[in-house]
């Protein structure tokens, strides 16, 4: 699990060989949501975890609770997406079913 969005970046450059194709690979902004990341999808998108990010937010952005966590995440990250579709490839938020 990466601490932060450069050891993030680093991995994902270690997974694509194609140097343009790192351009369009989006990452949340912000080193807290790092400890949210779990994957890369074939067509490089960056593939986060729903409940990661909430703990990833509470114990590294600051975040009082779950709830203000989940608040943050509903309003300003999964309602930029669409936005961020138009720019590159988006990351993609699961939410797991295994615990």
């Amino acid at each position: 699990m990466a601490k932060n969005n450069k050891e993030l970046k680093e991995m994902i450059a270690d997974m694509v060989m194609d140097e343009d194709e790192l351009n369009y690979i989006i990452v949340l902004e912000g080193d807290e949501f790092a400890g949210g990341a779990i994957g890369l999808t074939e067509d490089h998108h960056v593939v986060y975890d729903y409940d990661k990010l909430v703990q990833s937010l509470i114990e590294n952005g600051g975040m009082e609770d779950e709830t203000e966590a989940i608040e943050w995440i509903e309003y300003n990250t999964i309602g930029s997406l669409p936005y961020m579709a138009t720019i590159g490839n988006e990351p993609i938020i699961i939410h797991s079913f295994l615990e």
